[in-house]
Formats: C-alpha cells, sequence, structure tokens
C-alpha cells in the first residue's frame, strides 16, 4: 500500500503522523518517498492508526485503506442477556489439580463488533419469524479478539447497538492483543531491546499492550491465550488451549446450529492422561482468542 495515500486518506500531514508513531518528519518523508523502509516494528504502529493488518500495508497492489465493502468497519455493541440465576455462586479460589480457575460469569455480556458482524447475526437469528427452525449454538467474532459460542437456550435477550446511538467496548488492534500474550508470558521486551531499530515491537505499542495485562490482572494468561467457558450456573472455568480443543470448536462453529444439547465436546485435555468433556446443554457460551483460532484455522487449510 502506498503510504503516502494512506496517509492522506486520513488527512493526517508527515508531521501529525510522524508523531503518531514517535518519529521524524524527515524519516515519513523517506519512507514515502522510496529512500528508506519502514522497519518491522513501526509497521505495526501504522496498522493500528491506520485500522488494517501488516499484510495490507505491505500488498503493494492495495491502493487505498479502504476495503471493498464496510463488513469490517466497527458498528458497535452487541449485548446478550443470559437467563439469570436465583442465586450467584460464590467466587473458588484456583483449583490446583486440574490447573483451571473457577470465577463468577456476568449475565450480561458486551461485544465490539463489525458492520459484517452485525448483518451476519441479524440474518442468522432472525430467519422468517417464529415458524423458523431453532438454532442449537451460534459463533462470532468480536473487535476485542474475542471468538465466542452461544448457547442459544440460555439466551434471554440479544440487543445490536449502533456506535451512533450508544458508545461501543473498548478495544485494541490485534498486534496490541498480541504482544499482551507475550508480556502476560513474562516475555515482556527490555527498554533497550525498544529502542533498537531492529526490535519487531515499539514503545508506544509495548505500553499499549502493558495497559491491556495490567487491566486483565492475574486472569491476563488465560484470558489472551486460554479458553473461558461459562456454565449454566453462573461459574466461569479457564483452561489452557490446545490444536484438540482448537479442532472440536471448529466443529461446533460448522455445525453448532444442529448441535444437541447432550453433545459433549472436549475443552481440556493433557495428552492420553487427563480429558474433561462438557455436555453443551451444561454451558452457556465458550470464548477463545480470536487470533488463536484464526491461526489455527490458516495452519489447517495451508497443510490440506
Amino acid at each position: 500500500m502506498d503510504l503516502k495515500k494512506a496517509r492522506s486518506e486520513l488527512r493526517l500531514t508527515q508531521q501529525a503522523l510522524a508523531e503518531h508513531i514517535g518519529v521524524s518528519q524527515q524519516t515519513i518523508a523517506r519512507w514515502e518517498s522510496g529512500k528508506g523502509e519502514v522497519p518491522a516494528k513501526y509497521l505495526k504502529d501504522l496498522a493500528i492508526l491506520f485500522g488494517c493488518s501488516v499484510s495490507d500495508l505491505l500488498d503493494k497492489g492495495r491502493k487505498t485503506l479502504r476495503s471493498e465493502n464496510d463488513s469490517d468497519l466497527p458498528f458497535g455493541t452487541l449485548h446478550i442477556r443470559f437467563q439469570r440465576l436465583a442465586t450467584q455462586p460464590a467466587r473458588q479460589q484456583m483449583v490446583d489439580d486440574d490447573e483451571t480457575i473457577v470465577d463468577v460469569s456476568r449475565p450480561d455480556r458486551y461485544f465490539p463488533i463489525t458492520d459484517g458482524e452485525r448483518d451476519r447475526l441479524a440474518a442468522l437469528l432472525d430467519r422468517g419469524g417464529i415458524s423458523s427452525e431453532p438454532i442449537g449454538w451460534f459463533s462470532f467474532v468480536s473487535l476485542d479478539n474475542r471468538c465466542v459460542f452461544v448457547n442459544t437456550r440460555e439466551v434471554e435477550r440479544i440487543a445490536m447497538v449502533s456506535d451512533d446511538a450508544e458508545a461501543m467496548p473498548s478495544y485494541e488492534h490485534v498486534e496490541v492483543y498480541k504482544l499482551a500474550r507475550e508480556m502476560a508470558f513474562e516475555n515482556e521486551p527490555s527498554e533497550e531491546e525498544l529502542n533498537d531499530e531492529s526490535s519487531p515491537y515499539s514503545k508506544s505499542l509495548a505500553q499499549k499492550a502493558r495497559r491491556v495485562v495490567d487491566e486483565l490482572g492475574d486472569r491476563a494468561m488465560l484470558w489472551l491465550d486460554g479458553l473461558v467457558v461459562d456454565s449454566i450456573h453462573g461459574e466461569r472455568e479457564f483452561f489452557c488451549l490446545d490444536d484438540e480443543t482448537l479442532a472440536d470448536l471448529h466443529g461446533l462453529e460448522l455445525e453448532g446450529e444442529h448441535a444437541g444439547q447432550d453433545t459433549f465436546v472436549n475443552l481440556y485435555a493433557e495428552g492420553y492422561h487427563r480429558s474433561t468433556l462438557f455436555r453443551l446443554g451444561s454451558l452457556r457460551s465458550i470464548e477463545v482468542p480470536l487470533d488463536r483460532y484464526s491461526d489455527w484455522l490458516n495452519s489447517e487449510l495451508e497443510s490440506m
């Protein structure tokens, strides 16, 4: 993509763009003239600012920031209200024997979604009124890097509200979540590494990722890299995520509409030694990081 054209689309001067990503105006001029390559660390900052992917920036055939349709533009909030419980379960501590954490799940969940997801969900959930076929499970992706699977039997109501009517939940670019995952596993780049021009990360990106980790607190590692399971009893469990579980979730994505409530899905495994299968009817929802799920799916497609 032509950097100058992308900058012009956002009506930014070279100086304004330079201030956004922490370089000089002369550096921007050098990049735009082709006299210098944009270092990897700043490609991620540019992708965040332009609202695109790094691969979009590197695509020389792409002439504009705008996509051919508006499906990837932010829409607003997806509000899911699950059925409320008569009593709320007490919060429990970590269970050491299977390395899970049990917490309390909330009946109201809010997700930032794109125009495309809004239209897809509207078509899926309203297919001809009350005479339409019932749906077992449905899935969607959100802008805060979540891939979510929902049991419709546990849903009380769903609202999709434009950002024009109500402020949508905040979210970060996928590159921020990827670095936040590294930080959660104590792989935080040092000040010296960030100052190195060959570093894949800038200080600005590191600061955004650190805020994400700090906001998630002691749940950061499992939220950014694991599996989140909400039960019909209001309990939330966190599990480590592996390829076998991702494969089962892909099956749920493909066949979820017709999934029976008495079907079992394997959501936690330690090779041959331990497997934990959940009955779908006992669950409200399942969540995984979208980039983890997408990376697994892409690798599966490439191996075919």
